[in-house]
């Protein structure tokens, strides 16, 4: 998604292509009772995200390493459609590994246009899926909107959103800590959304930006090497165990 730095201001495996009202109540989630909050360990479920960046994508290989998860790369903007979306999207439940997919917002451009390619591209949610994924970076994007703008932009989407896909779907907003400050600052609308945290640090947890309390996801490197995946790739924590990644699937 981001390069590697604090303010995680430039794409890169969600890098863009150059393509150019109220909420409803979003799902309460919470940390499992009895774990360190927002501490990670290497016994709970990790996944890695993707777009056609990766290439192709050897997935039978990929879950033999113990990949539990995967987000993928679905559209950007209005028009842009990920080559290898329908491929990566049918291959990785093939495998029996937990799929998501995500949307790099534009907000440059019409929101409509935009809910529509992502929903039209997914066609559906099926159960077992994860939530769909907003994607939101790159501050200077943002620069002509002020907080609350930023904030009315995002939940406009997931509300368009729920509309195409169902109410039972409730997307998980992906971020870094500075871009929740700065951009979005901080606005409590966002609270009772899943956190998909980008953060890169030597440290054993991820700084948490408010309205947050907790990350459900944590993207921890981009440097990450899987076989059968040429090159880098994202990789990323479930704040939980197995059967709190089963509890976030869609029903």
């Amino acid at each position: 998604m981001a390069r590697k730095s604090k303010t995680l201001t430039m794409p890169a495996n969600h890098r863009q292509n150059g393509n150019n009202r109220g909420s409803r109540q979003g799902l309460v989630w919470s940390p499992e009772v009895g774990t360190a909050q927002n501490m990670v360990s290497l016994a709970t479920p990790w996944g890695i995200d993707v777009s056609h960046h990766q290439g192709v994508i050897d997935w039978a290989m990929v879950r033999q390493q113990g990949v539990d998860f995967a987000f993928m790369k679905a559209t950007e903007g209005a028009t842009f459609v990920d080559s290898k979306f329908k491929t990566n999207w049918k291959e990785a439940k093939a495998n029996g590994i937990r799929r998501g997919a995500y949307h790099f917002l534009r907000p440059r451009t019409d929101l409509t246009a935009q809910i529509n390619n992502f929903a039209r591209v997914l066609g559906s949610v099926e159960p077992g899926d994860l939530p769909p994924v907003i994607d939101t970076e790159v501050p200077s994007d943002w620069s002509r909107l002020n907080g609350k703008q930023s904030v009315d932009l995002i939940v406009g989407f997931i509300d368009g959103l729920r509309a195409k896909l169902g109410d039972n779907v409730h997307p998980i907003v992906y971020l870094s800590p500075s871009f929740a400050d700065d951009v979005l600052k901080n606005d409590s609308r966002l609270k009772n959304y899943p956190l998909w945290l980008a953060h890169y640090t030597a440290a054993s947890r991820p700084r948490v930006p408010k309205p947050w309390d907790f990350w459900t996801f944590w993207q921890f490197t981009e440097n990450g090497t899987v076989a059968g995946i040429t090159g880098n790739v994202d990789i990323n924590r479930f704040n939980g165990q197995a059967d709190r990644l089963e509890a976030l699937l869609l029903k």
